[in-house]
């Protein structure tokens, strides 16, 4: 038993898991249909900006990079972890947002010069990097100020 009454590793009604461990699921599942939203702006803006305004893709991918990462920005901020958008959290956004770029270039480099198909690559990007910025944003981008404890949703 701990100290409210239940046994470790069950909720107050006696379900196995925590309600922290639900509170982090529940935050997670919401990062993921935040970045599944944010994806579609992105090919959106990419189409809008190839087909109708007749950019390069490179720039209609930097356009929708820009949007993508906005839309990312307020869904994450205000729904997956139930906080107040701030100079400090954006900054800190985007710091993980660009680590997880770089993490996407580096392993896209690695697995290409050993070999492997591109679509094998963009599997292993697409397993690797969400978890990487979703462990980043909840350890650090959204940590209350003075903190040291990953952050905590208000539905947690």
């Amino acid at each position: 038993m701990n100290r409210s009454g239940t046994s470790a590793g069950r909720d107050e009604q006696g379900r196995p898991g925590s309600g922290a461990d639900r509170g982090l699921l529940a935050k997670a599942l919401r990062f993921g249909v935040v970045g599944v939203v944010s994806s579609f702006f992105y090919v959106g803006t990419m189409a809008a900006c190839v087909d109708g305004f007749g950019t390069s893709a490179t720039l209609g991918a930097v356009a929708a990079f820009l949007v993508g990462t906005a839309i990312s920005y307020v869904g994450n901020t205000l729904w997956s972890f139930g906080a107040q958008a701030s100079p400090g959290n954006a900054g800190r956004f985007l710091v993980v947002t660009l680590a997880g770029l770089g993490l996407n270039l580096a392993l896209a480099w690695t697995l290409e010069t050993a070999g492997l198909h591109y679509l094998v690559i963009a599997l292993v990007i697409l397993m690797i990097v969400p978890v990487f910025n979703f462990v980043c944003h909840n350890a650090w981008t959204y940590r209350p100020a003075g903190d040291a404890s990953p952050a905590r949703s208000r539905s947690a």
